[in-house]
């Protein structure tokens, strides 16, 4: 074990590897500058590395190679803190990273995958064909073989792919060789095959979740491309977004791991301290986030877990990642969030905040009446409906769909889906089980006068009574069109009324209605439908914060004291609602803007 300088320092080797079972120990000798050879006990699976790094040596008689668990005293906190700050330095100096994805401790090598690995390498070597000709003809090949795709999509979902502190490892190195048992192949022979496989992947599950197509080796894609090809800058929320299914023996380090990657990194985090509980570092670096890039929309941040965030842990205004870790699956809105947060030219944390309460200025919109899991029954007749009354109609579908049917499905056929819901030629066309079961379970789930069955029969009803403006859809005659592109579209509405309904539905997202306390316009109803955080109960309150995009659901848990709950996602046809908000916050000391403590 030599002390070497990074600065001046000659040609070495990093290791990248998955700790693997920390119960089975092996033992090395270890020779240290001026001191006594010792045995030191390291997991089985970085025996197993070293002895594949050993072997492939060929006559070199020495290696110059650097591995954190021989490298880094693991119980001193201080030297840890002090590695941490130094990993990408170390990764991207070195000559070249190796990189030990297995077999793991206990298993043997697949054939298979070492069949696959052997074809791609030899498959690069075709001296008739360039470069990138030959990267281009292996995932082409492979992709005829369901045999070799299924190795393949094996292989990248070893354990090794989803430790964390691979992701810095990887994407900083200037040259990666992949070792499997007795193969070894380039990590840029690899890239064509998995991004053949993301995308086939996402093609056949969709992407519900944070992370691309399932593919456990996924995140490396996104890492790579903005850190080497593009030179994008990768900001923390997008590298923690990007890993919430990687793992980490230590959950501090699913932040400490990414932050040599991020430009903003060491402004939210400033000293990865392992001394520093996880509530408290999430609760600093929000707090720090919110305020740097002057939004509060991540507090929206929950997660569809089954279990609420527990106030004694993180605070509810931080991002609930433990939850979000926890799942692969996010709310429809939180995506949204993800993807796009808003920013605004103020910061929303007042000054008087501490590290366990943010203090904010916000506005109440109204109290949650019922939520769609809300089985009650009500038979009210469809008597007295207006104009104003389909047009909630509309929004209501507009609502559970989120507004994510497609530009190509006509109103009329989008329409015709949500009258048809309930009735025999509907639930003929939802190949959703889960779907079904909550139609069932929320036909009677009440949104002002009337059920939500009731309101998908409501246009249907006040054209047969009224006649004079049966819909604000013009109706195809069907004598004047063919037979067979009508069936056709018919088949694509529902095709995208399934794909909206699984879209919302299955990320947790909940049906909510609240009276609302803006002024009452003429001809309109008092109430405003959304969909919520799983977590929302009747009589949360609804509020608008000054420097969040979206409405939020508190929970009142003293006077102006609050917990967060989780966003609330509403069509474009409240916009005008939510701009008189924001105009309310402009006017000095108005007398509806108020200060909260969130906990």
């Amino acid at each position: 074990l030599k002390h070497v300088s990074l600065i001046d320092t000659e040609p070495y080797t990093a290791l990248s590897y998955c700790w693997g079972d920390l119960s089975s120990d092996e033992f090395l000798r270890l020779d240290s500058e001026g001191a006594q050879v010792r045995s030191i006990a390291i997991t089985e699976n970085l025996h197993r590395a070293l002895l594949a790094v050993w072997e492939r040596r060929g006559e070199k008689q020495e290696l110059r190679i650097w591995v954190d668990a021989l490298c880094i005293n693991q119980s001193d906190l201080y030297e840890r803190i002090q590695q941490v700050q130094m990993m990408r330095q170390i990764y991207s100096r070195a000559e070249e990273v190796l990189a030990w994805v297995g077999p793991i401790a206990g298993t043997a090598p697949s054939p298979a995958i070492e069949r696959s690995l052997r074809k791609m390498q030899m498959a690069i070597h075709q001296p008739t064909l360039s470069a990138d000709q030959a990267l281009s003809s292996i995932s082409d090949s492979m992709l005829k073989s369901e045999d070799e795709w299924d190795a393949m999509i094996s292989f990248f979902n070893k354990e090794y792919w989803r430790r964390v502190w691979i992701i810095q490892e990887i994407t900083v190195a200037s040259t990666v060789t992949m070792l499997y048992g007795a193969v070894e192949v380039s990590w840029d022979v690899l890239v064509p095959v998995l991004r053949s496989l993301v995308k086939r992947s996402a093609h056949r599950l969709g992407e519900q979740g944070i992370h691309m197509g399932g593919i456990g080796a996924s995140h490396l894609l996104r890492f790579r491309e903005h850190w080497i090809d593009t030179n994008k800058p990768i900001s923390i929320l997008q590298a923690m977004t990007w890993t919430t299914h990687t793992k980490a023996t230590d959950p501090r380090d699913k932040i400490f791991a990414l932050l040599g990657l991020c430009h903003d990194g060491f402004r939210i985090v400033p000293v990865p301290n392992y001394k520093q509980s996880l509530k408290s570092i999430i609760s600093e670096m929000s707090r720090l986030s919110f305020s740097l890039y002057r939004s509060l929309d991540l507090i929206c941040l929950r997660g569809p877990g089954t279990k609420s965030q527990d106030p004694a842990e993180i605070p509810t205004w931080a991002p609930n990642w433990p939850s979000l870790w926890s799942s692969p699956y996010i709310t429809s809105l939180e995506k949204l969030i993800f993807q796009s947060p808003k920013s605004f030219d103020f910061d929303p944390v007042l000054t008087t905040s501490t590290t366990s309460v943010l203090r904010v200025k916000a506005i109440y919109v109204g109290s949650i009446n019922r939520i769609s899991s809300s089985l009650e029954r009500h038979t009210q007749k469809l008597d007295g409906a207006t104009k104003e009354h389909v047009r909630v109609r509309l929004l209501i579908w507009r609502t559970l769909t989120m507004d994510c049917l497609g530009v190509d499905i006509r109103a009329d056929e989008i329409d015709e889906c949500f009258t048809s819901l309930w009735t025999p030629q509907g639930r003929g066309s939802i190949y959703n089980t889960q779907i079904i079961n909550w139609l069932d379970s929320n036909a009677w789930f009440k949104i002002g006068p009337w059920t939500i069955r009731e309101w998908s029969q409501l246009q249907a009803r006040v054209a047969e009574n009224q006649g004079v403006w049966s819909s604000s859809f013009l109706r195809p005659m069907a004598g004047r069109v063919n037979a067979e592109i009508t069936e056709r579209r018919r088949i694509e509405a529902w095709d995208a009324t399934n794909q909206a309904l699984e879209h919302v539905l299955g990320s947790g997202m909940r049906l909510a209605e609240w009276n609302h306390v803006l002024e009452k316009r003429p001809k309109t109803v008092n109430f405003m439908i959304g969909l919520v955080n799983p977590h929302t109960r009747s009589s949360d309150g609804v509020f608008f914060l000054r420097g969040c995009s979206v409405p939020v659901v508190l929970r009142q848990i003293a006077s102006d004291t609050y917990q967060v709950i989780g966003g609330v996602w509403l069509t474009d046809r409240y916009t005008g609602y939510l701009e008189q908000f924001r105009e309310k916050f402009d006017v000095p000391y108005h007398a509806e803007v108020v200060v909260l403590d969130l906990v």
